[in-house]
């Protein structure tokens, strides 16, 4: 049995099922399941050190989930910003007439 490792940076093995279905599995929750329990309601896993690929159980714990973050904005490039400033500024270039 080999771990991969996804795009977030999680550990996954492949397990074959009584019923011969292979599942994927993430090795952080089977490490947790096997030596804690199944997560308590409200509470997510937490690595100590932030690796998500360590999944040692002295790395691994329940924590209780924290609030989302609020994503802020992201600026726009700078060549955006000046051609708006451009756009934006009086006397752009050209007369605009009245209708």
């Amino acid at each position: 049995m080999k771990p991969h490792t996804t795009k977030q940076g999680l550990q996954v093995v492949i397990l074959c099922g009584r019923d011969g279905v292979q599942r994927s599995r993430k090795v952080h929750l089977l490490v947790l399941a096997a030596f804690v329990g199944k997560v308590p309601a409200g509470q997510e896993t937490r690595w100590a050190n932030g690796n998500r690929a360590d999944c040692r159980r002295v790395n691994l714990s329940y924590q209780k989930r924290s609030r989302p973050q609020l994503r802020k904005p992201k600026a726009p490039p700078e060549a955006w910003r000046s051609l708006a400033d451009n756009l934006l500024a009086p006397n752009y270039g050209s007369s605009v007439e009245a209708v």
